[in-house]
């Protein structure tokens, strides 16, 4: 090994194990003690505060500010972390506090010319996102440490449409954040199957002192994208051929309400494979957005739908603005 791998390997030992002896030091990176010895004066010589207590019980150690201190992250590293909290923040992270403690922990050990450095790049850098369903903080730590220490929960959920709210005792798996919503996905007791809870229907939650095992390989994620994917065997589905600018094509293409229902594309054309209830009554209300940028080549229905719809828009606004 070099020389800097040995000594960075020194640093980690001695901030795993506490304290070490010079022997137990060559042991381990297979050297001799003498050479242990300079590569302790080198780290000493280049800032690192290692401590030498002789006696039977001592060795080396490192100071304790040292071992706390966030002193291996650079400039690109540092940004990343700041750019990360800033989407985090916007994407509706709940622990908002505790990821301010950990920036500024990350802040305080460094010098006056690395936070001038870091304001230098982090001023001109910002997220602006639409706004988030919000969920309170106690709810998603109540279900985060239920996950982590696998307990059951009762939840006190209300459905769509439903005027009261369901007992449902789960087995949580994970918790999914998902078009500015986070869900918790876990096997329901009613049900007797895997099942998607969004947090916002919570009307309480409790959780419980019984246990249970968590399926091996289940990843939450995958099932939650499962789960949004149109059910191709259910229902009527209907293509839906759409032709427009590029770039319109382009946001059609990536409309978090259309890629589950994606068939193909090209530059001015793509292709969709969608349920027909949606097909007369989401879908039209997003395509006036795009005017006259796309055109609707089939099916024939939608395109009057659209028709149907922009009259109406126009009858409105000319009755409500005095218009004739």
């Amino acid at each position: 090994m070099a020389k800097a791998d040995n000594m960075l390997s020194i640093l980690w030992l001695l901030i795993s194990r506490k304290r070490m002896t010079a022997s137990e030091l060559a042991e381990h990176l297979e050297t001799s003690v003498r050479t242990i010895y300079r590569y302790i004066d080198s780290l000493c010589a280049s800032g690192v505060p290692i401590v030498a207590e002789s006696g039977h019980d001592g060795g080396y150690r490192l100071l304790k500010q040292f071992v706390e201190a966030p002193l291996f992250f650079d400039t690109d590293e540092r940004k990343a972390l700041f750019y990360a909290s800033l989407f985090a923040k916007q994407a509706g992270y709940p622990f908002e506090g505790s990821l301010e403690n950990a920036l500024q922990k990350i802040q305080y050990q460094m010098s006056e010319e690395q936070k001038k450095e870091l304001n230098n790049y982090t001023r001109g850098f910002d997220v602006v996102s639409p706004p988030i369903v919000a969920v309170k903080e106690q709810t998603l730590q109540t279900i985060e440490n239920a996950i982590a220490h696998s307990l059951q929960l009762m939840l006190y959920y209300q459905k769509k449409g439903s005027s009261f709210a369901e007992e449902r005792l789960i087995n949580p798996y994970g918790i999914v954040h998902w078009n500015r919503k986070w869900y918790v996905i876990g096997y329901c007791h009613l049900r007797a199957e895997n099942r998607t809870f969004r947090l916002d229907r919570l009307q309480n939650l409790q959780k419980m002192d019984t246990t249970f095992s968590r399926p091996e390989n289940f990843v939450a994620t995958d099932f939650f994208l499962q789960w949004q994917a149109p059910k191709k065997d259910e229902g009527n589905y209907v293509k839906m051929t759409i032709q427009g600018t590029k770039e319109a094509i382009q946001y059609l293409r990536h409309h978090w309400q259309l890629q589950y229902y994606f068939v193909q594309q090209t530059e001015e054309e793509i292709q969709f494979l969608v349920e027909r209830d949606n097909l007369n009554m989401v879908i039209p209300n997003f395509l006036l957005l795009y005017g006259s940028s796309i055109k609707i080549v089939e099916p024939e229905s939608l395109r009057k739908t659209l028709v149907e719809r922009s009259r109406e828009l126009v009858n409105h606004h000319q009755q409500t603005g005095g218009l004739t």
